[in-house]
């Protein structure tokens, strides 16, 4: 089965999000994401994901696993990480935008529904 991996790159009490376009037309706000690919472990999934969607460079020894939901399609790995070289950007036409948000201003309402019941914990809000 098929993994999901995600990290969210948190400075000065703030988080990293990706506002993504769908071929559906949907548009969300998300930590930066994609599937694990055959041979990958979840680590170095997201490391390729990060680079390739927002141009920055991660080391295997600064991600934090923060989460790992029980209740999605897939099994997923969730990530935090202080640490990276570059400076963010889309790297992504599906990427419309890269901006960083206050923890206290991260809009859940543009975000997947269950964000809002796990992401608190992980950004240290509850």
């Amino acid at each position: 089965m098929r993994k999901i991996a995600v990290c969210y790159l948190i400075k000065d009490h703030q988080v990293l999000l990706i506002r993504v376009h769908y071929p559906d037309g949907k548009e969300i706000w998300n930590g930066v994401s994609g599937w694990v690919e055959d041979g990958e472990t979840p680590e170095q999934g997201i490391i390729r994901e990060i680079k390739e969607e927002i141009g920055v460079n991660v080391k295997e020894e600064d991600l934090r696993l923060a989460f790992q939901p029980k209740s999605w399609e897939a099994p997923a790995a969730i990530f935090t990480t202080l640490k990276w070289q570059g400076k963010p950007k889309s790297g992504e036409k599906s990427i419309r935008e890269v901006r960083w948000f206050n923890f206290e201003e991260v809009p859940f309402n543009e975000m997947i529904e269950d964000n809002e019941d796990w992401l608190p914990r992980i950004l240290g809000l509850t």
